[in-house]
């Protein structure tokens, strides 16, 4: 059955999915690096199709002013354009320094090798960019003023650099490379950016909500997306929580949960704790950031990641304390510091979840009752 045409370059496939195509200028293929624009739109409904390939068009359009602005040597590009012409240029060789190979905590033997393996690939493009693009940042004016006083091609004798045009998208590329500037794009926000505005329109959604559950949700949210960031760059959270989304893969996603699985072998937990970077990043996708991998609009990474009949296996389970257990635990409680005390026996004799305790106040504790709630 034949792809069903549509305009603005949207068309319906045999299986019922819609995609984005569209061809390139051939005057601008050698700037863009490509000979067609193909998009996944990921979704059977016509709607949700249009709406999402009147974004890729738009982006499209935006992309194709931009280059032939340069093509015909326009200098009144915005910094932020040429950033991201730049940006787009190293991502696609490979370069970024985002792109270059990570070696996470507690990593096998056989991971470690393969990390030196991919870290000597990654080094070798690397330097073979910097000879290829360096040439351009020569000073070929002071190298003539040298040549014409015989200081050229003396012993010792190191190659005139000019400073990086700001203006060119050359240079820009080998500032990227070499990691002299940051390259935050706008519109691709970074996994701190995420958090904040998932935890913003959460608030304004449930601003009548209960505030318990309210601030429980948002300890949580906060608690796994630092273990994830942490999980994604070896330990560091605030390194990994600069990550940019688009920078998450599918692989990131699953090494997480089988890391939580390790910290919680015999309940549904690490199940259920995917939902919070699951919400985090579906929001980033759904609130109009326009974010794509390798021309494809994003997907969740965490997408269909709950094992749901693994979640309702464990979570069916009861692990109640025997009483020598409890006996242990409130010797321990009464040995430790008195914060902590009080936290255990509280736990022990209520029944209450330590998530039900976090963020717990003295007015949402009833003790006038039989039973106290």
């Amino acid at each position: 059955m034949a792809k069903k045409k549509q305009k603005n370059g949207i068309s319906r496939s045999a299986t019922g999915f819609y995609s984005f195509r569209k061809q390139v200028p051939k005057h601008l293929r050698g700037l863009w690096g490509k000979r067609e624009v193909k998009t996944k739109l990921e979704t059977k409904d016509e709607a949700v199709a249009l709406s999402r390939g009147a974004l890729c068009l738009s982006n499209f359009g935006q992309t194709q002013d931009k280059l032939t602005k340069i093509l015909e040597g326009s200098s009144d590009l915005r910094p932020e354009d040429v950033l991201k012409a730049a940006d787009s240029r190293v991502r696609r060789f490979g370069l970024h320094p985002e792109q270059a190979p990570i070696l996470k905590a507690g990593a096998t033997q056989e991971e470690y090798e393969a990390f030196r393996a991919a870290e000597e690939r990654y080094l070798e493009r690397r330097d073979f960019f910097h000879e290829v693009n360096d040439d351009l940042l020569i000073d070929h004016e002071q190298r003539q003023q040298d040549y014409d006083v015989g200081i050229w091609g003396r012993p010792g004798y190191q190659e005139p650099y000019r400073k990086p045009d700001p203006s060119k998208i050359d240079d820009v590329a080998v500032m990227v490379v070499s990691g002299d500037i940051q390259s935050q794009i706008k519109g691709e926000p970074t996994l701190d950016d995420a958090l904040i505005s998932y935890l913003e329109h959460y608030r304004e959604e449930k601003f009548d909500g209960n505030p318990r559950t309210i601030q429980s949700q948002v300890n949580n949210t906060k608690r796994l997306m630092s273990q994830f960031a942490a999980f994604i760059e070896g330990g560091s959270v605030s390194q990994g929580m600069q990550r940019l989304v688009t920078s998450v893969t599918v692989d990131d996603a699953t090494g997480f949960r089988t890391w939580l699985r390790q910290q919680h072998p015999n309940s549904s937990t690490s199940e259920g704790y995917l939902r919070y970077p699951s919400a985090v990043f579906q929001s980033a996708i759904d609130r109009g950031q326009g974010l794509f991998i390798n021309g494809n609009l994003m997907r969740n990474p965490f997408y269909k990641l709950r094992n749901k009949k693994r979640e309702a296996k464990f979570s069916k389970k009861r692990w109640s304390l025997t009483p020598d257990e409890f006996t242990r635990f409130e010797e321990a409680a009464y040995e430790s510091d008195e914060q902590i005390k009080l936290l255990v026996l509280f736990l022990l004799f209520t029944g209450c979840r330590i998530s039900d305790v976090s963020g717990l106040q003295v007015r949402d504790i009833n003790l006038t009752e039989n039973i106290p709630t």
